[in-house]
């Protein structure tokens, strides 16, 4: 399938989430966790990958007890882009794909707002505003358990009548066909302008087996019931089963358990929809670690700003940082020629930055650039001048960058200025240098 993102999309299992915050902390998890954090953690940042959130990982997360807190620091440090609830997203593929069978070609069933909420292409943002749902309170173990133990009786029976995978396939296909009329229907009459017999078309078609959601789910349900003599269901098997026919289509890489990540690969939906596909063995995380360190050297960033600013540490700036902080961020992104442009800004901080405490909220400490949306760059004292300019080669991702060593009042078309005029700067601007990366 053709990419439709720029950046490439990754969905973690939460296991894999799970562990990368626990291994700074828990000598038994793998090291590799910690280097694939870091690598997807600087591909985000570097607009060159996002690492997509979903409903099921609000609900694994809710049962992850003390944890709960550092998992979702990690998965804001990784990505900012939700994927649609699951119902919602199966429901598009289906009306997307009848729509396709009454002859409306232009209709894409993997169109990208079909899955995610924002364009996973957005500029990633240095703040991220979460909601805690509070989903402690469903008892979603116990519905798990419960829906696992049902599965297994069946899977029992099964087991024990010979029933082969094709056999048990077109099973499921039937009872896909049945769901989909029950949940679909009034959707699907009014589509097809009232006419039932033509709707039972789609529905018994070719079109309708070729339905993203309803394919994989059938071939990993079939393929569970059918095998595993000596293997119980588990409570995540069909939460995995889930998130794999309804997100799959979607996404460029995954990174699930070895159980699932085997299902996927022997039954060629990998290959159907061209997935990267890794799993928790220490081989399979080496080969993860290998791909993305050779993508973010291969790949450029999606998002690149106009100009980019570095405050240094001066006394100067130390004592109004604040001020000249609010007087940057406030004005970093403009509507230039029907396009939005920014300057990233950039401070040094050298460990002896001010802080500060909101005038309508004493318990609430801001750091030296408030609240402006700032890259920290933490230094040691004293940096000398040609350190200081190749770490801001290093860190810009524009062609061109200003350093602000020494405080003076900026007027408010300042940044302004330096974004709309970019490509036709001087050797200096308002009194600062520009430098070429």
């Amino acid at each position: 399938m053709p990419k439709r993102t720029k950046k490439i999309i990754v969905y973690l299992d939460q296991n894999f989430i799970s562990d990368m915050a626990k291994a700074d902390s828990n000598k038994r998890v793998k090291p590799e966790f910690k280097h694939i954090y870091e690598l997807l953690h600087e591909g985000f940042l570097d607009e060159k990958l996002v690492v997509s959130a979903s409903w099921f990982h609000e609900v694994e997360t809710s049962l992850s007890g003390e944890l709960k807190k550092r998992i979702v620091s990690y998965q804001n440090y990784l990505g900012q882009v939700r994927l649609n609830f699951p119902e919602g997203v199966r429901r598009e593929q289906i009306m997307a794909f009848a729509s396709r069978f009454k002859g409306n070609t232009d209709i894409d069933p993997f169109a990208i707002d079909i899955a995610f909420n924002e364009n996973p292409d957005k500029r990633t943002r240095m703040l991220n505003i979460v909601v805690n749902s509070n989903l402690e309170y469903f008892d979603f173990r116990n519905k798990r358990l419960q829906t696992a133990k049902a599965l297994e009786s069946l899977h029992q029976i099964i087991i024990g009548s010979n029933i082969s995978y094709n056999e048990q396939f077109k099973t499921e296909m039937n009872d896909q066909r049945r769901c989909c009329l029950e949940s679909n229907y009034d959707y699907l009459m009014h589509l097809f302008n009232g006419d039932e017999e033509r709707m039972m078309e789609f529905i018994m078609s070719d079109m309708f087996d070729k339905i993203p959601f309803i394919n994989i789910e059938a071939k990993l349900m079939a393929f569970l019931l059918t095998h595993f003599k000596n293997r119980a269901i588990k409570g995540s098997d069909p939460t995995d089963i889930d998130i794999i026919s309804t997100y799959l289509p979607y996404i460029d890489v995954l990174a699930t358990d070895k159980f699932i990540a085997d299902r996927i690969t022997e039954l060629g939906i990998a290959s159907d929809y061209n997935i990267d596909l890794f799993d928790a063995r220490t081989n399979k995380l080496k080969l993860f670690i290998n791909y993305l360190e050779e993508y973010l050297q291969s790949s450029q960033p999606v998002n690149v700003p106009s100009i980019s600013i570095f405050v240094l540490p001066d006394p100067t700036i130390k004592e109004k940082s604040f001020e000249l902080f609010h007087t940057l961020g406030t004005s970093s992104i403009s509507h230039i020629n029907d396009k939005d442009e920014w300057a990233d800004i950039y401070g040094f901080d050298d460990g002896h930055m001010p802080e500060y405490r909101l005038k309508r909220g004493p318990e609430i400490v801001c750091p030296f650039y408030g609240l402006q949306d700032v890259h920290v760059i933490k230094i040691k004292p004293h940096l000398s001048f040609d350190e200081t300019i190749k770490i801001c080669r290093k860190k810009s991702r524009s062609s061109k960058f200003l350093i602000i060593d020494k405080y003076s009042e900026l007027s408010e078309n300042f940044v302004l200025g330096l974004i709309a005029f970019n490509e036709s700067l001087a050797a200096s601007y308002n009194g600062y240098k520009v430098y070429t990366k």
